[in-house]
């Protein structure tokens, strides 16, 4: 078959060849040109392209997936992406070579074969149907069955039991609709070791055929390296093998022990009242929800690491954990700990599993090189265990925590995939680091399947704080003790801090530090400037600004207590505390670095520029969770004032006082005109400190008189479980 100039370009490659020792006498380049053109005359014609055509009702059910084709041209990798193709209605091709009657091989592109619409080989202007009958591992090579091949001009490539003289390389590429052929000598006499594996190397040109100095067809390269003692130009007849249908059953075994070794899990906890003003609680919604889905994989000890990463005052509110199993039954699992460092929960099933537990590989990653490998993407959908195997190969590294080294292969993403070998060891395991998180960013990191075992086996691999309780909903809040602003330009330049501030475009001003909070200890006072705050490791820093600062927001700034009379009952329920929401986005960064850990200032005090280190400790009890005591007899609920209740009514410490914090409508208690967020001074002249005060002041009483306080005014209100009559102030 001739070829056709408008649909074929001749690449020759000149450049970089150096002869050593195999040719006695330096070749003309028109020698070169003649003797390349002779190659590419005779080979031109066995050379197919193979377009596969992906399912389009996979498309939203294949994760992000990519294809990619290492090309001989240019040496670098071409990437598509699935989706992609397939909303475009693209096909993805690459070069095969004809080698039987009905047969090609082609480049593995490592596919499913159900992610497949159809696979067609383009020769002599037809399109023939193929199917993959064959897989060659070691070298990165697929057979292809083709429908009519038998009937068209192509001719097999017939290969050279004796190979003689200096190789070169044929290879034919298509790059954006142009079809590009070029002859390569073989320059790759440098031989390179992989020291952790200890395994030498030589370079090969991928998707090429190699020819020997005769022009006669030596073997196929589908690979840009081989092993030593893999040998380098042994003909495809001698590759090793394995049918399709083993290899799709290996994949189904092995998709079938992950079922055995990873299992839905749902966390269910208990729900907190929200007393933040709702345009806050917009920016919590995560810290705010109820339930959990994760997955969580089998150890080998029958416990389960689950990746989820959750909060103080989440990981308190846990009320139960479910496991779902394969059959559709549902198991309860209790709480073991939670890594310190890492977002993972380690949870017990109450009853045994039938797996054995994912273990990592003995041999280190670096080791590994260029070993096949499975991408296992997962999900709880709807408790419903959901499972992709994605085929891929070792081939691209980098370094990641501590400079461990890590693969980076195709279709591996650190933050929906495990990653194992093709026996279903455990290569690499993700978590989100504990610290502060920057916008966006939920800092997933990768981990070695052996550094995740070392962590889990240390002596104390949990965080003892951060444990459910079953009495209460108090919370595990990191607190400073602070009170802030953000800065503007204007108080920027009053205190002299433009420069170091940015013009007041970073940085927060202290107005207030709480007396024996963590803030006061460590020496931070009123009028200070903390600019940014870092973890003690370095990992993370985050500037501090007008976001974090204590704004004013809802009923807070104004409260109507000029108007409270007026208030319809029907809206008490409805009613934010008055006093400024204590859970806010700076304490969510502290409690982001923990409990007991540092936290780094950059601060200015007095003009000067400084960092202090604080320990972090836990806030102590607030309005929202403190303990309450409902009178359901007379249709109110109360509470003890806590420390930002007494700052915001400026009440003493041994201040009596207790907090009026729900009404019923339509109850004694509203009937007589008491109102959310007054404060309870007396019952009968007695004062109230605690709850237990009132509780044994009104024990078996039908009337008692309420001393109640509004801001500055006070009143008396007669309860009486029959009738009501209310006194004048």
């Amino acid at each position: 078959m001739r070829i056709k100039h408008s649909l074929l370009l001749i690449a020759i490659a000149l450049s970089g060849y150096l002869v050593r020792g195999l040719d006695a006498q330096e070749q003309s380049t028109a020698e070169m040109i003649r003797r390349n053109n002779a190659m590419l005359e005779k080979y031109a014609h066995s050379i197919v392209e193979v377009e596969y055509f992906f399912n389009i009702e996979k498309q939203s059910e294949v994760p992000g997936l990519q294809v990619r084709y290492l090309c001989p041209h240019c040496k670098n990798y071409h990437y598509e992406g699935l989706e992609s193709l397939i909303s475009r209605r693209r096909s993805q091709g690459v070069p095969g070579f004809v080698v039987g009657a009905d047969r090609i091989l082609s480049v593995d592109m490592h596919l499913r074969l159900d992610w497949l619409e159809r696979i067609e080989v383009i020769c002599d202007g037809q399109r023939l149907p193929a199917k993959i009958t064959r897989y060659y591992p070691q070298n990165k090579a697929v057979e292809l069955q083709v429908s009519g091949l038998e009937s068209t001009r192509l001719q097999p490539i017939s290969f050279t039991g004796q190979s003689q003289g200096r190789h070169s390389y044929f290879f034919l590429v298509k790059e954006k609709g142009i079809r590009i052929a070029g002859c390569r000598p073989d320059s790759s006499e440098s031989i390179r070791k992989n020291l952790d594996s200890g395994i030498d190397y030589r370079e090969m040109l991928p998707n090429s055929l190699v020819l020997d100095s005769r022009g006669e067809a030596v073997t196929l390269s589908f690979q840009e390296r081989v092993t030593l003692t893999q040998e380098r130009f042994a003909p495809p007849q001698h590759w090793a093998n394995i049918d399709s249908a083993t290899r799709e059953q290996q994949l189904m075994d092995l998709q079938s022990h992950l079922t055995q070794n990873l299992f839905p899990v749902t966390f269910f906890l208990e729900e907190e009242k929200n007393s933040e003003p709702r345009h806050y609680r917009r920016y919590r919604e995560r810290e705010d929800d109820n339930e959990f889905l994760t997955v969580g994989m089998l150890l080998p000890d029958g416990r389960l690491l689950c990746n989820l990463l959750l909060t103080g005052n989440q990981t308190l509110r846990i009320e139960k954990i479910v496991l779902h199993l394969p059959d559709g039954r549902s198991i309860s699992a209790a709480f073991v700990g939670s890594l310190k460092d890492w977002g993972g929960v380690v949870i017990a099933p109450e009853e045994k599993l039938p797996g054995t537990g994912l273990v990592p590989p003995a041999a280190e990653i670096a080791a590994l090189c260029d070993q096949a490998a499975i991408s296992v993407f997962t999900q709880n959908f709807g408790n419903v265990l959901k499972l992709h195997l994605v085929p891929t190969v070792l081939d691209q590294f980098s370094l990641g925590f501590e400079n461990m080294v890590l693969a980076d292969p195709l279709n591996y993403d650190p933050e929906k995939c495990l990653l194992l070998d093709s026996a279903g060891n455990l290569l690499q395991y993700s978590f989100e680091r504990r610290g502060i998180i920057k916008e966006y960013d939920r800092n997933i990191h990768p981990l070695s399947g052996r550094y995740v075992a070392e962590l889990l086996a240390a002596k104390e691999p949990f965080d003892l704080q951060n444990v459910p309780k079953s009495a209460g909903p108090a919370s595990h809040y990191a607190w400073l003790g602070i009170e802030m602003q953000g800065l503007t330009a204007q108080l920027a330049r009053v205190y002299n801090v433009a420069g170091h501030t940015k013009d007041g475009r970073i940085g927060v001003l202290l107005n207030k530090v709480m007396p024996n909070s963590p803030a006061a200890k460590a020496g931070l006072q009123a009028g200070d400037i903390l600019l940014y705050i870092r973890t003690a490791d370095g990992e993370s820093r985050t500037d501090l600004d007008s976001r974090y600062s204590d704004a004013p927001d809802g009923f807070d700034a104004d409260f109507p207590w000029d108007h409270y009379d007026r208030l319809p009952e029907q809206y008490f329920s409805m009613m934010p505390p008055p006093w400024p929401s204590v859970i806010t986005s700076f304490i969510d960064l502290l409690t982001t670095i923990g409990v007991g850990k540092d936290a780094i200032f950059g601060r200015i005090s007095k003009g000067k520029l400084s960092e202090i280190t604080i320990r972090l400790e836990e806030i102590p009890t607030y309005f929202a969770v403190a303990p309450r005591y409902n009178a359901k007899e007379f249709g109110l609920t109360i509470a003890e004032p806590t420390f930002e209740v007494r700052d915001y009514f400026r009440m003493e410490s041994n201040a009596p006082g207790l907090v009026i914090s729900n009404i019923i409508p339509g109850s004694i208690a509203s009937v007589n005109g008491l109102k959310p967020y007054e404060i309870i001074l007396s019952v009968d002249n007695q004062p109230m400190h605690k709850l237990q005060d009132f509780k044994e002041a009104i024990r078996d009483k039908a009337s008692f008189s309420l001393q109640i306080r509004r801001l500055t005014t006070n009143r008396i209100v007669k309860m009486q479980t029959q009738t009501t009559t209310t006194a004048a102030p």
